[in-house]
């Protein structure tokens, strides 16, 4: 109930997930990556253009599309000045959790009477950064919060996960299924 009153007063302030660190991607990777090369160019293909700001990873549940985003944000994350973050949003019920969610992740506390995803954009604005949102198919009304965003924060660039198109224009997708299986020797 604290908790409840804290986050209504907009006196809580979570601490932020932080900024990806390239250097300690590949350590905490419990099981090595593999496979994946060709999809891993290309989003580096995607990340380094200039008029490519949203890039979603499409395909089925359990086809690799989360550590395929994480592995290419660990990568590229360095080419953005101020770096690469990492909201995972499976645990997301609702639309109007999104924009809480997202600043949380990239260490924005919201507060007081302004309008909660203008703080957001306001913060990313000025910001130079690969935004990766991991699981938004279950969330529609993410689509047009990822659109304002990209308006409104030009040197924004987003890698989004889900099992279906964001349906936003400018949109680059990158569809993806399981491994090939090694030739039979």
């Amino acid at each position: 109930t604290a908790l409840f009153q804290q986050i209504r007063a907009s006196e809580y302030a979570p601490e932020p997930a932080g900024e990806l660190a390239r250097a300690d991607w590949a350590a905490g990777e419990a099981m090595p990556f593999v496979g994946r090369a060709h999809e891993l160019a290309q989003l580096a293909d995607y990340l380094n253009r200039r008029d490519c700001r949203l890039v979603t990873i499409v395909g089925l549940g359990g086809s690799g599309k989360t550590r395929l985003a994480l592995r290419a944000a660990g990568e590229q994350g360095a080419a953005f000045a101020d770096g690469a973050y990492v909201v995972p949003l499976a645990s997301v019920q609702s639309g109007e959790l999104i924009v809480p969610a997202i600043a949380q992740g990239v260490g924005r506390v919201l507060g007081g009477a302004d309008d909660p995803q203008g703080q957001l954009a306001g913060h990313l604005r000025g910001k130079q950064l690969l935004l990766v949102l991991d699981n938004l198919e279950h969330l529609p009304s993410a689509a047009r919060l990822v659109a304002a965003l990209l308006e409104r924060a030009p040197g924004l660039t987003v890698l989004a996960t889900s099992r279906e198109r964001l349906q936003v224009r400018g949109e680059w997708v990158l569809s993806i299924g399981g491994l090939d299986l090694p030739a039979a020797g």
